[in-house]
């Protein structure tokens, strides 16, 4: 496992035993002793999402991408050996080669590649779908299929009375252009709330991600149509500057700094006041408040594992001359660890739960090291994003649907969750009892900070977590006590769906 796509999970107190699992509660029904580790909460306020070997357990460690762990039965010894290293991946000599190579070959190269690389992942001995969302990636990659096999299915989540926000009508399109049928399930107030609770107690980890609800439910519902494996388009943002607040306006800013250098001081200082707002906005990643702490440990703090890691990444591509370049192509290279790790975390685990196997064609090892290798200005190309792949698009899609605006996979969650919370919940359970904050402070900070700051969710999510993880109660029991005028929802009956 090169990129992190599976996770596993290990303790190992010394001596001829270890226990491995790829789920963390799997690992403590063994009996093994794991303390939570109340230190590593932090992390998730100041990131997205856990990274790492570390997780909130104390003796329970996950296994980093790439690596080997080998137990000796002789002496009882445990040792670590990577067979596979990202950043060796990249060289000069293959920077070049792409460099010196026409628009066109490069873009016939990543065509090929994908190709291949779909085309291998529709081996199986049962029904393969897409999850279509409509976007750029997991439409080429339905397209891509559909040139294979006629029996694609495809599956496209909505949020019920918020079409604006998702992409069901580009799926649609998308369908109709490969003659292929398109299942659309619509998630209302009530699935997220008992999707949010089922989700954590599979994801074993504080839910993060919350699109991971409409995913969980996306796997059931392709599973009861008979569909085992389903094809993402997972991993195309990260290797080819898909995400524009943060590669695009990286770039521009470090662009304007560059022409900045070469006026008068005095010059510099008033006009870096007005053109280096895009820079700001890099800076500011996640855009919120809270996160803004994250970029500033980040930016003064050189003994942070992050920071050490991110270092390395700018040394992997030192042969670049151009700095802008240079920098935001390294920042693609932190992107496969501190972005899509998670991702890849929740697409197995939502997956999974529905005992459905995801398959991820641009993260095949030959797509993955052609794209580290590529020159930025194929990725990023004037205004813009993800040049190359948009190029091969062209190919299997209409030009519409290739060059639109990117919308993600919104869901509505503060209007579907947060007037629902119930604040009785945070009475004697994790907040209060392992963080020692009391009830009434969680509600005072949630009321404070309103629906528009994700504070409140970061708040809930580790609440239910908690309750199940460490207060071992019951999904269903959480979900009655986290929601006001909750339900039971039964996974595989009642789940309304249409065929387009």
């Amino acid at each position: 496992d090169r990129y992190g796509v599976k996770p596993l999970y290990y303790c190992w107190n010394g001596g001829p035993e270890l226990v491995f699992s790829s789920e963390i509660k799997a690992v403590r029904e063994s009996g093994v002793a794991a303390a939570f580790r109340r230190d590593h909460v932090a992390e998730l306020f100041l990131y997205p999402a856990s990274t790492g070997e570390r997780t909130l357990f104390e003796n329970i460690q996950a296994l980093a991408p790439g690596m080997v762990l080998t137990l000796s039965l002789a002496d009882g010894g445990l040792q670590f050996e990577p067979f596979y290293d990202i950043r060796r991946k990249v060289t000069a000599a293959r920077y070049g080669e792409a460099d010196q190579r026409t628009e066109s070959a490069n873009i016939a190269r990543l065509e090929e590649l994908l190709l291949a690389s779909v085309k291998r992942r529709l081996i199986s001995d049962v029904p393969v779908g897409s999850l279509c969302s409509g976007g750029l990636d997991s439409s080429l990659i339905t397209a891509m299929a559909c040139t294979f096999s006629k029996d694609v299915r495809l599956f496209n989540v909505s949020s019920k009375g918020f079409a604006d926000m998702d992409e069901v009508a580009f799926a649609r399109a998308v369908a109709r252009h490969v003659g292929a049928e398109l299942i659309v399930y619509e998630v209302d107030a009530a699935e997220l709330q008992d999707g949010l609770v089922e989700a954590t107690y599979f994801n074993d980890n504080p839910l993060a991600i919350i699109n991971s609800v409409p995913m969980f439910y996306l796997s059931e519902r392709a599973r009861a149509a008979g569909v085992k494996v389903l094809l993402s388009g997972e991993g195309a943002d990260e290797l080819f500057g898909g995400y524009d607040w943060r590669h695009a306006s990286q770039l521009r800013g470090l662009r304007r700094r560059q022409r900045l250098a070469w006026l008068p001081a005095a010059w510099r200082s008033r006009l870096a006041l007005v053109l280096t707002r895009d820079e700001d906005m890099y800076r500011e990643r996640f855009k919120t408040a809270e996160n803004n702490l994250a970029m500033t440990i980040g930016m003064v703090g050189g003994n942070f594992e992050r920071d050490t890691e991110r270092r390395r990444d700018s040394q992997t591509y030192a042969f670049i001359s151009d700095r802008s370049e240079r920098e935001v192509t390294a920042a693609l290279l932190t992107d496969m660890r501190e972005y899509l790790e998670p991702l890849l975390m929740r697409q197995d685990r939502m997956t999974m739960a529905a005992s459905v196997e995801c398959r991820l064609p641009f993260l095949d090892y030959t797509v993955v090291e052609y794209a580290l290798n590529l020159p930025l200005g194929l990725k990023l190309h004037g205004a813009t994003s993800k040049y190359v792949v948009k190029r091969v698009a062209e190919k299997y899609l209409p030009h519409d649907l290739v060059y639109r605006p990117k919308k993600g996979f919104p869901i509505p969650a503060a209007e579907l969750l947060y007037d629902t919370i119930d604040y009785t919940v945070f009475a004697d359970g994790f907040w209060e009892n392992y963080m020692g904050v009391p009830a009434a402070r969680c509600r005072e900070v949630i009321v404070r900070t309103g629906k528009s700051q994700p504070l409140w969710y970061k708040f809930l999510m580790l609440e239910i977590w908690g309750r199940i993880f460490l207060n071992h109660e019951t999904p269903q029991a959480v979900r009655e006590k986290a929601f006001i005028q909750s339900r039971r929802f039964h996974p595989t009956r009642s789940r309304s769906a249409e065929a387009v």
